[in-house]
C-alpha cells in the first residue's frame, strides 16, 4: 500500500452478527504508522458486531500483525467451541510480533449465552498498542493480559486510556514482565 486505507464495514441489523473467525495478514508490503489499515464501523453511532458462532481456539487473530486499527467494532465472544475444545477461545489474539495496533471506541464483549473467554485481548509480549475509549464487559480471567517474554525481555508501549471495564469477576487488566505501560483514566 502507498497509503493510508480504510475500509468502512456495514451494519447488520440489529440482533445479526458478523460470524466469520478471522485472521489478518502480517507484513503488508508499505504498511507502517502513517500508511496503516483501518476498519471502521460505516454508521459512526453504530459499532459493527462480530461473533463467531463456533471457534476451535481464537476469535480474532492479529498474531504478527503490524499497522491496524479498529474503530467503532463490537467483538462479543462465541456461542461455543468446535469439538467443544476452545485451546484458550480469546476474543483477540495477538502475538510477540504483532506491533502497532489501534482499538478506539470498540467493544469486548463475553456473551452470556456462550464461551467465557481466558481474555478479551491477550496482548501478550506484542508491543506498541492502543486502547483508547473502549468497553470491555463480562467476565474473563482478565479483560486484557499483558506478559513480556521474561523479566530481561519486557514489552512495552501499550496505553489504555478512557476505557470501562464492566462485570468482570477476575482482573480488569493483568500486566508483567512489560515497560512504558500507561494506564490513565479508565474506569473500574
Amino acid at each position: 500500500i502507498s497509503a493510508p486505507v480504510t475500509f468502512r464495514v456495514l451494519n447488520l441489523p440489529p440482533g445479526q452478527y458478523y460470524n466469520n473467525i478471522l485472521s489478518f495478514p502480517t507484513n503488508i508490503v508499505g504498511a507502517s504508522a502513517t500508511n496503516y489499515i483501518k476498519f471502521v464501523s460505516a454508521t459512526n453511532n453504530q459499532p459493527v458486531y462480530i461473533k463467531p458462532t463456533k471457534i476451535t481456539n481464537h476469535h480474532v487473530s492479529l498474531a504478527g500483525a503490524k499497522f491496524y486499527k479498529f474503530e467503532n467494532i463490537g467483538f462479543v465472544s462465541a456461542d461455543s467451541c468446535v469439538n467443544s475444545i476452545c485451546d484458550g477461545g480469546n476474543i483477540i489474539q495477538l502475538s510477540n510480533t504483532s506491533s502497532n495496533l489501534e482499538f478506539k471506541n470498540c467493544k469486548f464483549i463475553t456473551n452470556p449465552n456462550g464461551i467465557r473467554p481466558p481474555y478479551h485481548i491477550n496482548i501478550g509480549a506484542a508491543n506498541n498498542i492502543l486502547i483508547d475509549s473502549c468497553t470491555f464487559d463480562g467476565d474473563a480471567d482478565a479483560q486484557v493480559y499483558i506478559k513480556g517474554n521474561s523479566p530481561v525481555n519486557l514489552n512495552s508501549g501499550i496505553t489504555i486510556t478512557n476505557s470501562s471495564f464492566l462485570n468482570n469477576l477476575q482482573q480488569a487488566i493483568f500486566a508483567e514482565y512489560a515497560q512504558n505501560i500507561l494506564i490513565t483514566k479508565n474506569k473500574f
